[in-house]
């Protein structure tokens, strides 16, 4: 079975809408296909030479406007010729198609048209977590403590930024649900770089919006929504050691009426010191290899 390229149909025409981010151009095209048989299936024709691959742009006159879809259709009077309606938005995909280094589908086969290997491409926001700073920015540090070494009334209150990025990935169906799941509430065990920047281990904290199942651009796969945020000093709680109750030389707990500063072994520090702060790892490290 072969199918070649034959033409474009002369007809254009266009579409301008306005929508929330901007404007989008919808530009349709139609392609005049031949085939050697008479019962060839769409597919094989999606699959011919120098067709518009979906996700890159096929317009030479407006290289802004990406291939959204393709639809093949069997000319009833002559069933060897099929016309391929092809839609081009300037509307954001989301995602890149990486090369195959061969052949393959439509326009000549080198990016791979298979979604789950498709690259996707993020959209990125600023947002802010209150944060309660224990020491300031002085070199050396220092503690944020009265000259008795107790904290103050009221804490050191301040504004951290974390970056979200937001996007959608293609993934073979051969994922269960389960497993995508339980990746939702996770943070990375391992340093991870991706564009030369690298973001160290604990920093980043994968959430699982939600997730579908079907056929994108004919192909089986599950379209995973994922938020990843990052934080530069670590998805960890870090608490004060203090509290009302201590230990006293025989391990017994005492109860006090008063905040106090403990140490390492759960004694009362006397007199007050610098306070301790503790670390706590609240979410489960998994490796992050999943990610494109």
């Amino acid at each position: 079975m072969a199918t070649v390229l034959i033409g474009e149909k002369p007809t254009r025409s266009g579409t301008l809408t306005a929508s929330d981010t901007g404007f989008n151009y919808v530009v349709p095209r139609t392609y005049l296909v031949r085939s050697d048989i008479n019962d060839d299936s769409e597919l094989n024709v999606l699959l011919t030479s120098g067709l518009p691959i979906i996700g890159l742009s096929g317009l030479n006159s407006f290289p802004e406007a990406i291939c959204r879809s393709l639809r093949p259709r069997q000319n009833p009077k002559q069933p060897k010729l099929w016309e391929v309606e092809a839609e081009f938005s300037t509307a954001p995909l989301n995602q890149r198609a990486p090369s195959t280094g061969g052949g393959g589908g439509g326009g000549g086969g080198t990016p791979n048209p298979d979604p789950t290997s498709w690259i996707p491409v993020y959209k990125a926001r600023v947002e802010f977590y209150d944060e309660v700073l224990h020491e300031d920015f002085s070199v050396p540090k220092k503690p944020y403590v009265n000259t008795a070494g107790c904290k103050f009334v009221e804490p050191l209150v301040i504004k951290r930024p974390i970056s979200v990025f937001d996007f959608h990935q293609y993934e073979s169906t051969s994922i269960t649900d389960k497993t995508i799941v339980q990746r939702s509430d996770k943070v990375n065990n391992m340093d991870v770089t991706r564009d030369g920047v690298v973001y160290e281990a604990y920093t980043l904290k994968c959430t699982v919006v939600d997730f579908e199942r079907g056929y994108y651009y004919g192909y089986p796969c599950v379209k995973i929504h994922y938020i990843i945020a990052y934080k530069e000093n670590k998805w960890f709680n870090r608490p004060l050691n203090m509290g009302y109750e201590y230990k006293n030389s025989a391990e017994q707990l005492q109860s006090s009426p008063k905040l106090v500063t403990l140490n390492s072994d759960g004694t009362m520090r006397n007199p007050f010191g610098t306070i301790d702060v503790l670390e706590f790892r609240p979410h489960k490290p998994i490796s992050f290899d999943f990610l494109r």
